[in-house]
């Protein structure tokens, strides 16, 4: 009775050992204090146990990220700055309808071959933006002439119209200006007695002045 007494108390004790020293017991006893520096391994991480608060500060270099492994959903809003992006690297297809406006373009930065042919407007255009330099070789027809626009100032003839360059029976008395026919302008014999006014000849008219005589 004694000695089952006693095997009884031995097992009881060495049950106790087992349960106080096993893997249950390590897990819950082995703390960092225990942990030699340098010795965990990637290997002795369970997948998925490392949250992102385990991570001391800046602590994550590109070394540590797995490429294609940042999508949008890893990005805070506004986390990428200039510096951030590659030369180069923003295309047509990057930028958002109508996010670029006059306040993104530089001083001269647009050229003719980036506008679309034809889409240019008047409204487009600036005020006296358009000078001879502008104009190709005969670009001004007609249409774009407006009604009395062009003065005796705008025509390269001024003064130069010789007989041979009008029309026979095109000018007509409107066409002339207030006493520009003078006495070199008519030709001999030109003035009949239809050109002549009522009573517009008076005697200092006639070259035959004090030689008229009774009979006259």
């Amino acid at each position: 009775m004694k000695t089952n007494s006693t095997r009884n108390i031995v097992w009881a004790l060495a049950a106790g050992l087992v349960l106080s020293t096993g893997p249950n017991a390590a897990a819950k006893t082995i703390t960092s204090k225990k942990i030699k520096d340098g010795t965990i391994l990637a290997k002795d991480f369970k997948d998925g146990q490392i949250e992102a608060g385990k991570f001391a500060t800046d602590t994550l270099t590109a070394a540590q990220i797995a490429a294609d492994a940042i999508g949008a959903a890893e990005l805070a809003d506004d986390a990428v700055d200039t510096a951030a992006i590659a030369d180069d690297a923003v295309t047509t297809a990057k930028f958002a309808a109508a996010a670029v406006t006059s306040t993104e373009l530089a001083a001269d930065s647009v050229g003719e071959p980036a506008f679309i042919a034809e889409t240019l407007v008047a409204a487009d255009i600036a005020t006296d933006a358009v000078g001879a330099s502008e104009l190709a070789n005969e670009a001004v027809d007609t249409a774009a002439i407006q009604d009395g626009a062009v003065t005796a100032v705008k025509t390269s003839f001024t003064d130069s119209l010789g007989d041979g360059q009008f029309a026979d029976d095109s000018l007509s008395a409107a066409s002339l200006a207030a006493d520009s026919v003078g006495a070199s302008e008519l030709a001999n014999e030109a003035v009949d007695s239809g050109a002549f006014q009522d009573g517009a000849v008076t005697a200092v008219k006639t070259s035959f002045t004090d030689s008229l005589g009774d009979g006259q």
